[in-house]
């Protein structure tokens, strides 16, 4: 496969690792200013630039990073999902949910034959 256009499937992966790395940092950024306290920003933007780092590297093709995106993948949806557990407004809570579930897929689209083969690896 060409590395010119990475397939649907990598293409996915970034918009689940880069929007959602945003979603998260603007909805802590809301929770921070309702509480007044913007620490609770730090996880989140750091989510946000290793997403968009991953991200960057999966569309170009950088086959190293599919093992580290996967993990990625997996501490990000277990940290969404300890948070749309906890004690939070709805909204947040729901937010959560939902990324948690995306970067679940992204897991799965990680292993999906087509982006296997994108990045290097035997379809």
């Amino acid at each position: 496969m060409s590395r010119a256009r990475a397939p649907l499937e990598i293409r996915l992966i970034a918009v689940v690792f880069g929007v959602g790395g945003l979603l998260f940092v603007s909805g802590a950024l809301v929770w921070a200013a309702v509480i007044q306290d913007f620490a609770v920003v730090t996880v989140p933007v750091a989510d946000a630039l290793v997403g968009l780092a991953a991200a960057a590297c999966l569309v170009t093709g950088l086959w190293l990073v599919r093992w580290p995106a996967m993990v990625w993948a997996t501490l990000v949806a277990v940290v969404q999902a300890v948070l749309a557990l906890g004690a939070a407004p709805v909204w947040l809570r729901a937010l959560c949910g939902l990324l948690a579930v995306a970067h679940v897929y992204a897991l799965v689209l990680l292993n999906t034959a087509p982006a296997r083969a994108h990045l290097g690896g035997t379809p």
